[in-house]
């Protein structure tokens, strides 16, 4: 049987963010963000295309799925940033309520729509003036085994797993806030 579909808007940060949620069948919950960088164009146009095809598949379980996260960004075609304090969103996770536009947002994304999914898809894609490799990242962390198994799964010719400390080279991603989280049972970004 399709799932039930809801397509709706989540005040997330004072922003009305879209979100699609789709639900199945008792089982597990995916989280699926786009729009983490505001010029990431593919990400945005892949999940509303994917949900509209999930929508007429079985689901065992839900989808909660954002095509765009980051409006000001969006709005503004600033790629990289929010354009209100200048922070990349995606090195604010898991975000501070009390913060700028990025870290409230990056918190109200972290336990509105993050927490309580059992796994996290983060997509992204080149940023407007960038030219990127298609790649999957995880990180090493309480969630690593499950996390690398849904990153190999995407069948890319690049797979990296990203080391913790004070050394790596992004800190701040979703991917970063989920692999030390150990209420969250599986997670990739």
């Amino acid at each position: 049987m399709p799932p039930k579909v809801l397509r709706h808007t989540l005040s997330l940060a004072g922003l009305d963010v879209p979100v699609i949620e789709l639900t199945g069948s008792a089982g597990p919950r995916l989280t699926v963000l786009a729009g983490v960088h505001g010029c990431e164009y593919a990400p945005m146009a892949a999940v509303r295309r994917w949900t509209r095809a999930l929508a007429e598949r079985d689901l065992r379980g839900s989808v909660r799925a954002v095509p765009v996260l980051n409006l000001p960004a969006f709005r503004a075609r600033s790629p990289f940033v929010v354009p209100d304090d200048g922070k990349n969103l995606n090195r604010c996770f898991p975000g501070d309520p009390a913060g700028t536009v990025a870290d409230r947002l990056a918190y109200a994304a972290f336990t509105q729509l993050i927490e309580g999914s059992d796994a996290l898809v983060d997509a992204h894609a080149g940023d407007m003036v960038e030219a990127l490799e298609p790649f999957a990242l995880y990180d090493a962390g309480a969630s690593e085994d499950r996390a690398r198994e849904l990153a190999v799964a995407y069948g890319l010719g690049y797979v990296i797993r990203q080391e913790p400390g004070p050394g790596r080279a992004v800190g701040g991603t979703t991917s970063t806030t989920c692999a030390g989280w150990t209420g969250f049972s599986r997670c990739s970004a």
